[in-house]
């Protein structure tokens, strides 16, 4: 998905670069997110401004240098800027494929919770470790759990508390040293981790004009990769659709250029194109042709058609795992879009198998495996 050159340099750590993109397009639309049926934007400067409070307010609840967060549900832009606090506070985050939450969540000290679903799985699993949640749906009713036995505080509350503390003197923790893991994905067998500092100059396809649709969940180590190193760098729009929404209707609001997801959400598309073709007829030969890479005005015409119900009408390229089967490939490039070309150390690799394999894709980032099974 992305291409780096070989001489290595120092940069700068997520959040340092959230804060120079801030400073340079202050006013620009940074990220639009769906949710309950509306698109709600954030800029630049109240996404770091989001940030660097909601790291003053972990720091209010007793999160230190080096201590680590689990963040739980879907990508949104609390969760967006709770990874980028973490950082700049010096702390980790941790996130679990569905499959490793449960263990996750037993080892949990502080957690930060989308809505109602994660904090019952919090509630469920969680330990007598566990000192402080965070809420992030602005509906959840935060304060005293009696039946929890525990306090949940609201994002409003915690930004409420990253205001004192400025007003009080209190900054945040020089970065320029950090050292160890920025983020840890859980998964069945392996635990991946995420360095905060690139040692490569990593260039993507995607350019700054660019509207990147993020379907993809947080655990996907590539989508990961792109938020904290390429997106808050390069600039592009970034749009999220709603949870469990309609993704044909969300893709085709959002109008996004480039389509970032892992292998099993553009195999969903590809359902979606199977369940809308004719099995006989004219819009049956028109279709194969299309898949053929046909030219002709009726071929032209059926392509245009499927993009538009399929909301692809704006898409020019997907990014993706390198191990995208041939099928689903095919079908999408038939239908226009560019896709990252295979190459010999990633061919066959997908967000789904071994960490070991992630760590082998020679992307543009460092991935260490610091766990798996025997």
């Amino acid at each position: 998905m992305f291409t780096h050159a070989g001489s290595a340099r120092p940069e700068a750590g997520p959040f340092q670069r959230l804060l120079d993109q801030a400073a340079r397009r202050p006013d620009a639309e940074a990220l639009r997110s769906k949710r309950r049926g509306a698109w709600q934007v954030r800029t630049w400067s109240r996404l770091a401004e989001d940030a660097r409070l909601a790291a003053l307010g972990w720091a209010s609840l007793g999160v230190r240098p080096g201590d680590r967060i689990t963040l739980l549900g879907p990508l949104s832009a609390n969760l967006i800027a709770m990874l980028f606090a973490a950082d700049a506070l010096g702390a980790s985050v941790d996130l679990a494929a569905p499959q490793a939450e449960a263990t996750l969540v037993g080892q949990t000290r502080f957690a930060f919770a989308e809505g109602t679903h994660e904090l019952e799985r919090l509630l469920r699993y969680r330990s007598r470790v566990l000192e402080a949640v965070v809420l992030g749906d602005p509906e959840i009713e935060a304060g005293d759990a009696s039946s929890a036995g525990l306090a949940l505080h609201s994002a409003d509350h915690l930004a409420a508390e990253g205001r004192r503390r400025t007003g009080q003197g209190h900054a945040l923790p020089d970065r320029r040293d950090a050292a160890g893991d920025m983020a840890r994905i859980h998964r069945e067998g392996g635990i991946v981790a995420m360095l905060p500092r690139h040692c490569f100059d990593a260039q993507a396809r995607i350019g700054p004009d660019e509207r990147v649709l993020g379907d993809f969940e947080p655990s996907w180590f590539e989508g990961l990769e792109f938020l904290a190193h390429q997106w808050p760098r390069i600039a592009p729009r970034l749009l999220i659709p709603e949870p469990g929404g309609d993704a044909v209707s969300d893709r085709r609001e959002a109008h996004a250029t480039t389509w970032l997801a892992p292998c099993h959400r553009l195999a969903e598309v590809i359902e979606q194109f199977d369940a809308r073709v004719p099995t006989s007829g004219l819009g049956a030969a028109a279709v194969r042709s299309v898949l053929r890479g046909g030219h002709g005005l009726l071929t032209q015409l059926s392509r245009a058609r499927i993009v538009a119900g399929l909301g692809l009408a704006d898409m020019r390229q997907v990014h993706s795992d390198a191990g995208i089967p041939d099928a689903t490939r095919r079908v999408l490039e038939s239908l226009g879009l560019s896709l990252p070309q295979r190459s010999a150390t990633s061919a066959g690799v997908s967000a789904g198998g071994p960490a070991s394999a992630i760590h082998a894709t020679g992307h543009g980032f460092e991935g260490e495996l610091v766990g798996s099974a025997s």
